[in-house]
């Protein structure tokens, strides 16, 4: 068995801090694609390999915050390796500098193989277990809640959209969506409340889009617990007309001040259910 190698060690600074008053989750991918670059250089690729592995699945859980002036962490080391099904699986740990806390996993597929012997960081993956989150029902009310034409700055290492620039327009759509069920910025802001997400389930269903391409996302919410929230993303090419990722957000309507999950009000709850429920209707 191998061990961890540290792929980046980095730091939270303001501008790169949500709403929720933490680390915004699409830098987290920032840090992650450069934590998987460096796996991949290991494993024998260069930044401009026209063969560079692409994202197939990414299953990532928030444990504890990262916020404004925290030095982070990454280790990264590979969990499996499958030439069967053309796919290997990288683990990265994100840990908080100064107290040793694990605060972020993520379980990172990769299609294609390593081109060298990838032992040395052949790692025992501890991270947590995946629940099962069923997908919404196939007549689920999804509503339009992004749109734009990708820049070439949005574009990662191999040409194509870099996994922040996914997580960013997830992250705004999941805002568009919790606006239409009335967690709107007004409501937060005067309640000091925010949606913190805990657990993140992305799935490419196709090549990543490149600059010049028109992409949409549309969403719908697929749980409504006491505190939680399910909200699920598709997002596609209009100009090829092909689905490109879709994301699953778990989160909870969080009480700044306290730090914890608090309960929703019932007028809140009440109309993410609507829209949960109104693709059933008949």
């Amino acid at each position: 068995m191998g061990s961890y190698l540290e792929t980046v060690r980095s730091g939270v600074p303001a501008w790169e801090v949500d709403t929720v008053e933490h680390f915004t989750v699409a830098y987290y991918f920032e840090r992650f694609s450069r934590a998987a670059m460096r796996m991949l250089i290991e494993a024998g690729f260069t930044p401009e390999d026209a063969e560079l592995p692409t994202t197939q699945n990414c299953f990532v859980r928030y444990q504890k915050e990262l916020r404004a002036g925290d030095q982070f962490h990454i280790d990264s080391g590979v969990i499996s390796v499958d030439p069967d099904a053309g796919t290997w699986v990288l683990g990265h740990r994100v840990f908080n500098s100064e107290t040793g806390d694990l605060c972020t996993t993520m379980e990172h597929t990769l299609k294609g193989s390593p081109r060298r012997d990838m032992k040395d960081y052949l790692i025992s993956w501890e991270g947590p277990d995946r629940d099962h989150r069923p997908p919404p029902a196939e007549n689920s009310h999804w509503l339009m809640t992004g749109t734009d034409v990708l820049r070439p700055a949005d574009m990662g290492f191999s040409g194509q959209l870099d996994l922040s620039g996914f997580i960013h327009r997830f992250s705004s759509a999941n805002q568009h969506l919790q606006n239409m069920f009335g967690m709107t910025s007004s409501y937060q802001r005067s309640n000091r409340i925010g949606f913190s997400t805990f657990e993140f389930l992305m799935d490419f269903h196709s090549v990543p889009p490149e600059a010049g391409e028109v992409i949409e996302t549309r969403s719908t919410v697929a749980h409504v617990g006491r505190t939680s929230l399910r909200l699920v993303h598709r997002m596609g090419s209009r100009t090829t007309s092909r689905p490109i990722a879709s994301l699953s957000i778990m989160g909870v309507h969080l009480d700044l001040d306290a730090r914890r999950p608090k309960e929703m009000p019932e007028s809140l709850r009440s109309r993410a259910e609507e829209i949960m429920n109104a693709g059933n209707t008949g």
